[in-house]
């Protein structure tokens, strides 16, 4: 129960954490923005690692071992997982990708019982596959509110078929794959803080080299900037809670929880920007599949 309520946090922080991004990138290029809130939440986290003893630890081949899949697991998401995002949102369009994003519970299910040999109830396998379908339909009901013409439906699903639908299946398998490498380090690593801190810095250094290597553009104002580094401490939290999940459940019960996120993200636009938010029938309905979900999954 613990750990559902630690997955709960963190879907309700990466709630959070998406609409103040949503807000911040209307002063910020997205990579300049990423790179701020890496920085910020790799601080926090490498500072609390340091005030509770985090880096004190015996160095052994099983520890050494635990590292190096946090670090992978930094590699893969946010690191490889955010990168992949953005590219198939470039050359698809956020309502082409994200629904297929939303399939990263599958591939991390897939992962925990093939990799990890976890064995997951009737219940879990509902509760994960109705969550993907919920969260595509949240996301579908957001083309339903900006485009609700046929023309638009047609010109989505065109998209859909042409081979670039590789990027966003490339950064679900990233960001489900990499809870399995998370839960391979945490069995045998008693410091989840330093964990989240170790996979933190990894992704920073990954975007670091993306912003050498890439042209994208990078221009922060003033107030991009202090949003995006509320953003960092979000994230931060986020990735506390992830670990801490981790650590102490199953990946078959913690990363579906965790991917209800966009609930909380609809709920929290919905009470704060109650004038601009619009709640389709499409968001609606995966709202109630995405509750159900939920309650499928931590009836274990």
């Amino acid at each position: 129960m613990i750990a559902v309520l630690y997955a709960l946090l963190a879907a309700f922080s990466l709630g959070g954490y998406t609409i103040v991004v949503e807000r911040g990138l209307r002063y910020s290029s997205p990579l300049s923005g990423i790179l701020i809130m890496l920085i910020v939440e790799t601080s926090v986290l490498m500072s609390l690692a340091g005030f509770t003893g985090g880096f004190f630890f015996q160095m052994e081949s099983s520890i050494v071992f635990a590292l190096v899949a946090f670090v992978l697991a930094g590699v893969l998401a946010p690191g490889l997982g955010n990168l992949l995002s953005y590219v198939s949102i470039e050359r698809l369009g956020v309502v082409v990708s994200s629904p297929i994003s939303a399939s990263s519970p599958l591939f991390a299910t897939l992962g925990a019982i093939l990799v990890l040999g976890e064995r997951p109830t009737v219940s879990i396998i509902a509760g994960t596959i109705l969550i993907s379908i919920g969260i595509a339909l949240v996301y579908f009901g957001g083309l339903e509110r900006s485009k609700g013409d046929s023309e638009g439906s047609r010109e989505m699903f065109q998209k859909m078929w042409r081979l670039d639908i590789i990027f966003p299946l490339l950064g679900a398998f990233s960001f489900g794959f990499s809870d399995v490498v998370r839960k391979i380090g945490l069995d045998s690593f008693t410091s989840p803080i330093l964990a989240a801190a170790i996979g933190s810095a990894t992704s920073l250094i990954v975007f670091g080299i993306a912003s050498i290597f890439t042209r994208m553009r990078q221009n922060v104002s003033h107030k991009g900037f202090t949003i995006f580094a509320f953003a960092g401490i979000l994230h931060a939290i986020v990735m506390l809670s992830l670990y801490y999940a981790m650590s102490l459940g199953e990946v078959i019960l913690v990363r579906p929880i965790i991917s209800a996120w966009p609930l909380f993200t609809l709920l929290l636009a919905h009470l704060l920007f109650r004038n601009v938010e619009r709640v389709t029938l499409g968001i609606l309905c995966g709202v109630m599949l995405i509750i159900l979900s939920v309650i499928l999954i931590t009836l274990v």
